[in-house]
């Protein structure tokens, strides 16, 4: 999963294909692997951050953590 925020100045209305799309793109190229692509973007306002300016990935951890789906060993 990715987290992008949206901003207007710069493209705040791609989609999420339109990301993977440009992304698979370095991968045609050999420039990173196909594992790179994230499976799920999510686009939010901001990235909460510590008061020292640091993003808060205890926080991130928290809200989208458990968003995977967890897989069934059988």
């Amino acid at each position: 999963m990715a987290l992008v925020i949206r901003d207007a100045k710069t493209g705040g209305d791609l989609s999420e294909t339109e990301i993977k799309t440009h992304l698979k793109s370095f991968v045609d190229a050999g420039v990173i692997s196909k594992f790179a692509i994230p499976d799920r973007i999510v686009f939010v306002d901001a990235l909460p951050k510590t008061s020292v300016r640091k993003f808060n990935k205890k926080e991130l951890r928290e809200i989208y953590g458990n968003s995977r789906p967890i897989l069934q060993r059988g």
